[in-house]
């Protein structure tokens, strides 16, 4: 799923922070938080709660989503996320205060609200999707979030840590959560394979897991990464916007897709 910089924001409202996305099956999804710290999303498609909203319908231009009294007030959305495939989509919202919400299919786990307990056994959730946002206890609870990402089916989450933990939670078959192995679903967990000290950025990319260091060039790599370039280019405008990484003219280029040493 390529997911465009917060620059590309075509609405009308004013925002802080926008995120969108299409599909392989051309069906749109977005997600922005304005300046009076109100939630908006739109799409061509809410299947699986992904818009965030109880009802069913499709809403091309931005809809308030109902504010949760757990988010609204003193803990305003600074960040916002989306990632998905053609039969599921899900959402993040990251707050001033740092904590995690998540909406949308959680089928393989991809929000990450079961008990880290669980590991690779799965169903431990509470419902197949959610339409409303919903606290991830299990992270924001016990680490300092620096950057979020939404891949087709699996998230990643790095922690503003010297160790550059990345946790990895949802579909993992392809190997696409940087784990010793495979898993078909796995609750949130550090990934050994895409931490690294030098992460300043995540990049989740349909069922590829990449890291950013601070120029923007790739650190860490997992999954089944292919034709990932234009989405890459993207990943990188954001984690820019939200000075997560230096300016450089070797990464801003795009040339250096290869993982370093």
């Amino acid at each position: 799923m390529a997911i465009s910089p917060d620059s590309s924001n075509k609405t009308n409202f004013p925002c802080t922070g926008v995120a969108t996305a299409v599909d392989g099956s051309g069906i749109s999804m977005g997600i922005g938080s304005s300046n009076t710290h109100d939630v908006y999303s739109w799409g061509t498609s809410n299947a699986s709660g992904k818009l965030c909203r109880r009802d069913p319908l499709d809403h091309p231009t931005p809809r308030h989503v109902p504010a949760k009294a757990h988010y609204d007030g003193p803990s305003v959305p600074r960040r916002v996320y989306v990632g998905g495939t053609e039969e599921s989509g899900h959402a993040a919202l990251l707050t001033m205060h740092g904590e995690l919400w998540m909406c949308g299919c959680d089928r393989w786990q991809q929000l990450g609200l079961g008990s880290p307990h669980g590991g690779a056994s799965g169903y431990t959730w509470t419902q197949i999707w959610h339409t409303q946002f919903q606290r991830n206890h299990f992270v924001s609870n016990h680490v300092t979030i620096r950057d979020v990402a939404l891949g087709g089916d699996h998230t990643l989450v790095l922690a503003n840590d010297k160790d550059g933990t990345v946790y990895s939670f949802g579909k993992g078959a392809e190997g696409q959560l940087g784990l010793r192995t495979k898993p078909f679903v796995h609750a949130p967990t550090p990934s050994p394979k895409l931490s690294h000290p030098h992460n300043a950025a995540v990049c989740a990319i349909r069922d590829c897991s990449l890291t950013l260091d601070p120029e923007g060039r790739v650190q860490q790599m997992a999954g089944k990464c292919r034709n990932f370039e234009q989405a890459l280019a993207a990943c990188r405008q954001r984690a820019r916007t939200h000075g997560l990484l230096q300016e450089s003219d070797k990464s801003a280029s795009g040339e250096d897709t290869a993982p370093s040493a």
